[in-house]
């Protein structure tokens, strides 16, 4: 498993605001949507380590950077859930990727 960073991207003629979330096995990018810049951080970060089979491996912790993108990386172990912003578990009891906070 790998640490991701995720950053926002300014709209332009053929796009709309979006946010990437990368790391060295791979990428994606979402669209905005209306949760504000921490969730939509956080929503890209969760779709990238659900793809990469990452979910459920742990409490995963975000931590801002000076160009304002968002590096988020995993304790690696199965714990509970949280209600802190920053930090988030990849899978619900039903082992559902969520899209809403805990």
């Amino acid at each position: 498993m790998q640490a991701i960073v995720t950053k926002f991207i300014p709209a332009t003629e053929k796009n709309g605001n979006r946010y990437q979330a990368k790391s060295s096995a791979g990428r994606l990018v979402i669209d905005q949507r209306g949760d504000g810049a921490m969730m939509n951080h956080r929503t890209a970060a969760m779709a990238l380590a659900h793809r990469l089979g990452w979910g459920g491996y742990g409490t995963w912790y975000a931590g801002g950077m000076p160009d304002g993108s968002v590096v988020w990386v995993c304790d690696g172990r199965n714990s509970g859930g949280t209600q802190d912003a920053h930090k988030f578990n990849m899978t619900d009891p039903r082992g559902q990727m969520p899209l809403e906070m805990r």
